[in-house]
């Protein structure tokens, strides 16, 4: 499956402009129709000799990246703070004088996340940067990539009024329902098609995201109300509507942002890069291109600087040039470029459970209830110290939080499971005897191999979580009405009821092998986890 929408037009519009402006494009690739049914565009070698490994398939000059910093909206996002580390004067804003900035001026950091450091900040920084430029219109230097994305049609919105602010947006076609082409992010879906989702990793990553530096879409309505619409009604001058048109419009941004943009120079700046979005993906062990972008922060900003993908392997005429968006799940890729794949050996799922009750499940099967109040203390300073050693080792996250811990394809839930769940459910005895060894040596003692009790508490556990993880799961993805609603988005309800039903497949599949592997022993846990775990005791001084 693929991402990627388009027509002729646009894709000829984007070569021409893109060589015109002195970029590269390798052994005469051209975009063209995939190899894959419904794949929408694919980067397809013209040339009769193919690419040889090590040439320079795309090469992308810096000034074509579209950016928080050379965006119409680069000098409003400075004086948020948003737009991140200031571009020289070849950039798109030049400096911010101290009388527009105010008192203090915005305090701006390497991550782009201006004064807050936030990398989800930075992400929002670029959603708002294509938002002005995809309200310019004609008037955008970057036109001619912009309508070599997919329209609104292809993310199923509700079409733009021809007499409104956003009326050059309209799509005159849009895929046929069911062909498997547009953009299906989920930020994108409607309500009843997202309750397909219920119980997923993917819809829990986009409302109740682990971390701040969770890819988009996350908390996209939360940044819409607190963040984005705020800013444009600051700025009428960006020409960018607010209301239920921006809304939409704010919807469509995050979903490209999701699915193109790339994080360039060790993540210090979000980006959009003409041409190298358009490569499909393959599993990181068959994509046939490698990134170059080893350039000085900023240059990117500067026409001196160059982006370049270079080819790893040959490719003959016909064939196509594969990129690999990493070593995602279905959930992930659903929810961050809209499709997934047949069989994919990546697979996974989490299990979300506290430290606070792994330790209630130790306490009640692998010991005796105390008898003494004495007892019942000691107890109590055995489990808050093996916790406080988890919790510092980076293993558990701390009070009543939840950790996620991750089962793959084969039901191997993670080492870090493992080790959590044998430290908490050692013997007293041993478990000192191992913080002594430590303190002692300063050497992480190996566990030996479980008894057959401790065998049987992780059955119980890994049984327990992964029936704990699959009834909602299964449950809860089942929609409520079977009733076709008419409106925007509904032509692609068949799709988009395939995908939910692959990663909901998908996961319930990682948790049915769990559950099938928890009654034999798992292999030695890995030295390094050992040693971390011990390590946060050290630290804990």
């Amino acid at each position: 499956m693929s991402r990627r929408g388009g027509g002729g037009g646009p894709a000829r519009g984007l070569e021409s402009w893109l060589e015109g402006a002195g970029g590269r494009l390798g052994g005469g690739l051209r975009l063209g129709a995939g190899s894959r049914a419904g794949a929408g565009l694919a980067a397809i070698v013209g040339a009769p000799g193919g690419l040889r490994a090590g040439e320079v398939a795309v090469a992308v000059p810096g000034g074509l990246c579209l950016t928080a910093a050379n965006s119409v909206a680069s000098r409003a996002l400075r004086l948020r703070g948003l737009e991140g580390p200031a571009p020289g004067e070849a950039g798109g804003s030049g400096p911010v004088s101290a009388a527009e900035a105010g008192e203090g001026g915005p305090v701006q950091d390497d991550a782009g996340g201006g004064d807050s450091g936030s990398p989800r900040l930075a992400r929002e920084a670029l959603v708002i940067a294509l938002m002005a430029e995809l309200a310019r219109g004609e008037a955008s230097p970057w036109l001619p990539y912009l309508r070599a994305l997919p329209g609104y049609g292809d993310a199923g919105l509700l079409q733009p009024d021809g007499d409104g602010p956003l009326g050059h947006l309209r799509q005159t076609a849009a895929p046929a329902p069911g062909s498997g082409r547009g953009l299906h992010c989920p930020c994108l879906w409607t309500p009843e098609q997202l309750e397909l989702l219920k119980g997923t990793d993917a819809l829990r990553q986009m409302f109740q995201p682990a971390t701040d530096a969770t890819e988009v879409p996350c908390m996209t309505s939360e940044h819409w109300s607190y963040v984005t619409e705020p800013f444009f009604k600051e700025h009428p001058e960006l020409g960018v509507p607010t209301g239920a048109e921006g809304w939409d419009l704010h919807r469509y941004a995050t979903a490209v942002v999701a699915s193109y943009s790339f994080s360039l120079y060790n993540s210090e700046r979000q980006a959009l890069v003409p041409f190298w979005d358009m490569l499909n993906h393959a599993p990181p062990g068959k994509k046939t291109v490698r990134l170059n972008n080893a350039v000085p922060p900023g240059a990117h900003e500067r026409e001196s600087g160059e982006l370049q993908m270079i080819t790893t392997e040959d490719v003959a005429q016909g064939g196509e040039v594969w990129n690999s968006y990493g070593s995602l799940s279905n959930s992930e890729l659903l929810r961050r470029y809209g499709f997934v794949l047949p069989k994919n050996n990546h697979d996974c799922v989490f299990l979300h459970v506290s430290g606070k009750r792994l330790a209630r499940l130790a306490q009640r099967i692998m010991f005796p209830p105390p008898r003494t109040l004495e007892a019942a203390r000691r107890r109590l300073k055995s489990t808050r110290l093996r916790l406080g050693v988890l919790c510092r080792a980076g293993l558990l996250r701390g009070g009543n939080a939840k950790t996620a811990f991750r089962v793959s394809r084969s039901g191997r839930p993670s080492a870090a499971l493992l080790e959590t769940l044998r430290v908490l459910s050692i013997p007293d005895r041993e478990f000192y005897e191992s913080v002594l060894f430590f303190l002692r040596t300063n050497t992480p003692p190996m566990p030996g191999p479980p008894s057959a009790r401790q065998g049987a508490f992780l059955e119980i556990v890994l049984k327990w979580l992964a029936r704990e993880r699959l009834e909602p799961l299964v449950c809860d993805s089942k929609p409520t009405s079977n009733t076709v609603r008419e409106g925007p988005g509904s032509a692609f309800d068949s799709h988009r009821r395939d995908l939910a039903v692959a990663v909901v497949r998908s996961e319930a599949e990682c948790l049915e092998a769990l559950r099938r592997r928890s009654n034999r022993s798992f292999a030695p846990l890995e030295p390094d986890v050992v040693h971390r775990t011990w390590r946060g005791f050290w630290r804990r001084g």
